[in-house]
């Protein structure tokens, strides 16, 4: 009887640490994800005050590097710059408060250089006051980040095509 438990118990200590380890040292494919999933909390998290719309910017600016490029597809301009991507998310922070913005199917690969290629679906929900209902917009995106200071940073941003 005494053999068994103490099998036991060296099965729980042995998926104990293995659980501390991966919670303490995650991978780099689990801190993109934890990043990314960060952004969408900080963008969702709106404000209406002078500061906190410059404060919230300048937070949303922090997931990107300097020389951020947006490219959106055929029809608009690339965005350029995270002080450009600050500056927009500060001006049309009244406007994108009525949406919540979800990030799925995140699957990032990692490269040895310091760099990874992200693939996800961004879903972009508003529910009407009037009548309660939910619309979503849903956009294939990929990205290209970089590990900059020990932090994952996205350097690029496209939109994926629907058809290709």
């Amino acid at each position: 009887m005494r053999r068994p438990t103490l099998v036991l118990a060296a099965i729980a200590v042995v998926i104990l640490a293995w659980l501390s380890w991966r919670m303490l040292w995650p991978s780099d494919e689990q801190r993109i994800h934890r990043r990314l999933q960060a952004f969408a909390a900080d963008f969702n998290a709106g404000t209406t005050e002078g500061l906190g719309t410059v404060t919230r910017a300048a937070k949303i600016g922090s997931y990107f590097t300097d020389d951020i490029v947006v490219d959106l597809g055929p029809g608009t301009p690339p965005i350029h710059g995270r002080d450009t991507l600050a500056g927009m998310a500060a001006r049309l922070q009244p406007r994108t408060a009525a949406f919540t913005v979800e990030l799925v199917d995140i699957t990032p690969v990692v490269h040895d250089d310091g760099t990874a290629d992200v693939s996800l679906t961004t879903a972009f929900k508003r529910q009407s006051l009037a009548t309660g209902e939910e619309s979503i917009d849903a956009r294939e995106l990929a990205l290209k980040m970089k590990k900059v200071g020990g932090e994952w940073r996205v350097m690029r941003v496209t939109a994926v095509s629907a058809f290709r």
